[in-house]
């Protein structure tokens, strides 16, 4: 073998080393833009979760005999569930903080019994 061909086998060799470095740091950095943007969008909705806080004419919405879904298409996830059970029926009282009061749903048997807003309540 002369010089010329080992020096070019040399830099193939290099060449292709550097080239799978390149792809694997191109595939790092595209997990961790995959990341970056999973949290960003993630922090999105976590905000605009709390943004949509409740409001009297959210809870006028809310009306007697609608089921827990229905309840949450419009409210959200309640901040804090309190439940209770007698004879026969089951309650649950479902809250809604918002800067200036609360929201209220009392469920009787999975139905909604009474929605309620409550001004300067703290839950």
């Amino acid at each position: 073998m002369n010089f010329k061909m080992l020096s070019s086998r040399a830099c193939r060799g290099t060449s292709n080393y550097s080239a799978q470095n390149h792809r694997l740091w191109t595939n790092k950095k595209r997990s961790f833009d995959k990341l970056r943007m999973t949290t960003l969008l993630g922090s999105a909705l976590a905000l605009t979760a709390c943004s949509s806080a409740v409001t009297p004419d959210k809870m006028a919405q809310i009306k007697p005999g609608m089921k827990t879904d229905q309840v949450e298409a419009i409210l959200g996830r309640p901040a804090r569930i309190e439940q209770s059970e007698t004879t026969g029926l089951s309650g649950e009282v479902d809250y809604y903080p918002a800067p200036n009061g609360d929201g209220r749903v009392i469920f009787l048997n999975n139905i909604v019994f009474k929605a309620e807003f409550v001004p300067g309540a703290k839950s």
